[in-house]
């Protein structure tokens, strides 16, 4: 074997390394119900809706965004093998796969960087937090497709119709992707070559106004294609706090956190400050020796490092600017892009090596704490999955062969799915905008619609954690 069989074969071994860590932290969130709610409830919904012909889903049943990519993606699952929590989330995990895949190449591109370079710079994707794991895999219509979308942009960015279509597309799927095409503008501005790109840019932007001008009109034509578009907030000094205090640490796994305080069915804690003070420490010399001693070179300005920091940075800014609450600890998801700049930042240190032994034994120490909590959450599960409330409440519904419901929105289509529909639960007539059908079916039996409250009703019986209402005319 030749020297450059030798070199690629190490690589290839690297790059698996990475795809198995992948895997092993979406092992638990994928194949059980460790994380999962009515807003992923209903996308899977809609797959069932799909494969049956019974819909043509292009956005999330009751929204104008969030464009219905992972939908398509599980439906051929969902006809192979059954509508489950696995084939619901399997997609998630494949893409997360070909977010690796794209910043390996990307990286393998770049001078000095090397396969060992490249690696590190990919653990704070491949192992982030447990936490993070399970947002990774969410099936929500917006958590890891900007990953793959912005990371595709720079893999196009000379082909201008390929990027145009790519880009509309993901603009279309959730709003942050733009923010790869802001980072190739600068990037193009930092190295003086963007007049000579206005054309390319120009045929992009056309391309995107025609993809989103054309999808937006066949979802006309769609089902459940109503409700408002994406919302935003507003600068406030609020979300810096919520942004410092509450969404970085979460993010970097820099501060305690338990999982059971973001939906998660574990009584692991996941996040330690040892991590917080490494990455700290290790920020003040990378920033020291990539701006004082051994400034960012301007041929660097065009590479995969510097296009991953400023897309990270720019969720960051986008966060602070426009989220509507900065310290809602659930919306973490809206920061999970972010990730990407210390993925870059690390690929750029690793480039001067006086600085490559720091890197890696910071991002490695990171990486191991994050692993360990992995598999505490993986040892959790294999003892046995912790109970979770709404799939106990879904076998009493089954077993008293119970058809219909309505419940209020978090318990409802959470129940539908988790069901396979077998018993059909909506919230109340009037106020049930994801799944339009449900209203037909529920009217059609109306004589037949119980009720799941939290509150006790004449007639009713208690499951759990929640009272079973008689229909109507059986309670009299």
């Amino acid at each position: 074997m030749t020297a450059q069989e030798t070199k690629r074969s190490f690589g290839t071994l690297l790059l698996g390394t990475l795809v198995f860590l992948v895997c092993v932290r979406s092992w638990v969130p994928a194949s059980t119900y460790a994380h999962f709610d009515s807003d992923q409830a209903v996308f899977g919904l809609m797959g069932r809706d799909l494969i049956a012909g019974q819909s043509f889903p292009l956005f999330m049943y009751g929204q104008r965004y969030l464009l219905a990519v992972s939908v398509w993606l599980c439906a051929p699952l969902f006809a192979l093998f059954g509508a489950s929590i696995t084939t619901l989330k399997l997609p998630m995990v494949a893409m997360n796969i070909a977010v690796v895949v794209m910043m390996w190449r990307g990286l393998r591109r770049e001078e000095n960087i090397g396969p060992w370079g490249a690696a590190v710079a990919i653990l704070p994707f491949a192992v982030p937090t447990a936490l993070i794991g399970t947002r990774l895999v969410e099936h929500a219509g917006g958590n890891i497709e900007p990953f793959v979308f912005t990371i595709g942009m720079f893999l196009l960015r000379d082909r201008a119709i390929a990027l145009g279509l790519w880009a509309g597309i993901g603009f279309l799927n959730r709003e942050f992707s733009a923010i790869g095409l802001i980072a190739l503008l600068l990037m193009d501005i930092a190295q003086g070559v963007w007049r000579e790109r206005l054309r390319l840019y120009g045929t992009v932007l056309g391309l995107m106004v025609v993809v989103v001008a054309t999808i937006r009109l066949a979802a006309r034509w769609s089902t459940a294609y109503s409700g408002n578009p994406a919302s935003f907030g507003k600068p406030r000094i609020a979300n810096i706090i919520g942004y410092f205090k509450q969404q970085l640490p979460t993010l970097l796994g820099a501060w305690p956190r338990k999982l059971g305080d973001f939906n998660i069915q574990s009584q692991v804690t996941v996040g330690h400050v040892a991590v917080g003070c490494a990455l700290l420490l290790w920020t003040v010399a990378a920033l020291y020796v990539l701006f004082w001693r051994k400034p960012i070179t301007r041929s660097e300005l065009g590479g995969m490092p510097t296009y991953l920091v400023l897309v990270g940075l720019g969720q960051s800014a986008s966060f602070v600017l426009l989220t509507p609450s900065g310290g809602d600890p659930m919306l973490i998801r809206y920061l999970l892009l972010s990730l990407l700049a210390l993925c870059g930042a690390c690929a750029l240190a690793w480039k001067r090596p006086e600085m490559r032994p720091l890197t890696a034994a910071t991002i490695g120490l990171v990486s191991l704490f994050h692993l360990s909590g992995h598999l505490q959450l993986i040892g959790e599960y294999a003892n046995g999955a912790p109970p979770r409330s709404l799939n106990l409440l879904a076998d009493q519904l089954l077993q008293r062969h119970i058809r219909y419901a309505t419940a209020d929105y978090w318990t409802s289509y959470d129940l539908s799915f988790v069901t396979q529909e077998k018993v059909v639960v909506a919230p109340p007539l009037g106020s049930n905008f994801r799944m339009p059908s449900y209203d037909i079916k529920l009217e059609q039996h109306r004589d037949e619609v119980y009720s799941i409250t939290n509150q006790p009703c004449t007639g009713g019986e208690q499951l759990l954690n929640w009272y079973l209402c008689r229909p109507p005319r059986a309670a009299r």
